[in-house]
């Protein structure tokens, strides 16, 4: 089908059925935008280790220790 035809069959349509095709693409038009992955630029940093930490100013503090968990039966 063409454009044009895809036009026509739109504009035959009744004046809900074109509003729900315009909500329909106006659904489809969100997903595709939040699937879509954002591009990293290859000036972006490699880090070397993923989840790491990669500052001396940075002190994590004491935690303590964690109480005893039941065992699992």
């Amino acid at each position: 089908m063409t454009n044009q035809e895809m036009l026509n069959e739109f504009s035959s349509l009744p004046q809900e059925a074109q509003r729900q095709v315009m909500s329909f693409i106006a659904f489809l038009r969100h997903n595709y935008a939040l699937t879509s992955s954002p591009q990293i630029p290859d000036s972006y940093p490699s880090p070397k280790f993923y989840g790491c930490i990669d500052d001396e100013t940075f002190i994590r503090h004491p935690q303590g220790q964690q109480s005893e968990r039941e065992p699992i039966l």
